[in-house]
Order: C-alpha cells, then sequence, then structure tokens
C-alpha cells in the first residue's frame, strides 16, 4: 500500500507504508529469475545475496518480515519491476518526520522503546514481522528500526556505496534518530539492509 509522504508544489511523494517483505520479493525472483538467487550476476553482490532463503525460498515464518541480504542493485530492480522507484534520502526524511516539524525520531522527540520498534533494546535480535509497532503520522512503518533502508543516493560521491537509513535491530537509539546518515554498499547484501519503494504522483 503507497500512502502520500508530503506535497511539493504540484507533485505528491508517495511511500510505501512497509518495507518490501519477502513474500513480495520472491513474487519479484519469481517472475524475474535473473534477480534469483541462482541466476543474479555475481558482479551485483557479494556472495550472501537471499542466503537466508533455503534452496532458494523463505521460510514461511519469515514471509512478512522485510527482505534482507539483497544487494542496492536488486533493490532497484525491483522497485522498477513494480512501477516504483527507491526513494531519495530528502524524500526518506521527509516521509519519516510523518508531519511533524523537526522531531528526532518519527514518532516524536520521546525515545525509543521496545514498544515502538525493533531495535538493540528489544531483545529480538534479528527482524520481525512489518506492522508490529505503531505508524508515524504519514501511517508509515518501522521507519526506525527493524532494517536499515536503501535510499537511491550515493554515498559522498563514492558509487560504491549507497545512503541508507533508519537503523535496524541492532540499532542503538542514536542510528534511528533522523539526524543520522550512514550508507552501505551498493553489493553489500546483509542481515540489516531491506528497502521500501516510492512514487511520484503528479497534479494532487
Amino acid at each position: 500500500m503507497l500512502l502520500a509522504a508530503f506535497v511539493q508544489a504540484a507533485q505528491r511523494t508517495l511511500l510505501d507504508a512497509t518495507e518490501v517483505t519477502n513474500r513480495e520479493f520472491a513474487r519479484f525472483t519469481s517472475e524475474r529469475r535473473e534477480w534469483s538467487r541462482a541466476g543474479i550476476d555475481p558482479k551485483l553482490h557479494n556472495g550472501d545475496y537471499l542466503k537466508h532463503w533455503p534452496e532458494g525460498r523463505c521460510p514461511d515464518e519469515r514471509l512478512e518480515h522485510p527482505v534482507t541480504y539483497v544487494s542496492w542493485y536488486a533493490c532497484e530492480a525491483y522497485a522498477k519491476w513494480a512501477g516504483k522507484r527507491l526513494p531519495s534520502e530528502a524524500e526518506w526524511v521527509e516521509a519519516a518526520k510523518g508531519g511533524l516539524s523537526n522531531p528526532r525520531y518519527p514518532w516524536g522527540d520521546s525515545e525509543p522503546t521496545p514498544y515502538l520498534a525493533n531495535y538493540q533494546a528489544s531483545g529480538i535480535g534479528t527482524t520481525c514481522r512489518v506492522k508490529a509497532y505503531p505508524p508515524n503520522g504519514y501511517g508509515l512503518h518501522d521507519l526506525a528500526g527493524n532494517v536499515w533502508e536503501y535510499c537511491a543516493d550515493v554515498w559522498q560521491g563514492d558509487p560504491a556505496r549507497r545512503v541508507i537509513r533508519g537503523g535496524s535491530y541492532g540499532a542503538a537509539p542514536a542510528n534511528m534518530q533522523l539526524r543520522w546518515r550512514d550508507s552501505h554498499l551498493a553489493i553489500g547484501a546483509g542481515p540489516h539492509v531491506g528497502f521500501r519503494c516510492a512514487r511520484m504522483q503528479v497534479g494532487v
């Protein structure tokens, strides 16, 4: 589901309410076999691509968890396949504010608790299903914790790295603050990085 993130001039940026799940990514790899674990170009990942899917299939109990062990290139390909794109860092941040002027976190200025996000102090130690925690003011879930999210932006002019935002299940509170910026290798399929998609709606 796409929800309005913010309006600028005659354009409205829409972000997915949740991170892309294993179930959704499985539909993509089923249709686009060149992005399956067996079919992906070795140059587009670090060797760990979809390593958590035994024999190329996600375990049923993790279908509603955000997909991880995906490279930035695979995320970009998924977004195009779905008729969307990766959000820019600026779009991601504006969406994460949830309509608030300058909050520390997507829910406001109060410090995180295990009831607000899946992060280090929650003690889960891995991903959890999407929508397990309350949404922000725009109805967007897990913009802090669960998994870091790839953005479209190159990190500080280095084409090998991309901006990531939001922190993960292993994050400290500081990593989940909206001021916090970080990066990840574009080929860096890992257990703590996923993504969500965006698109632009014109003439609203």
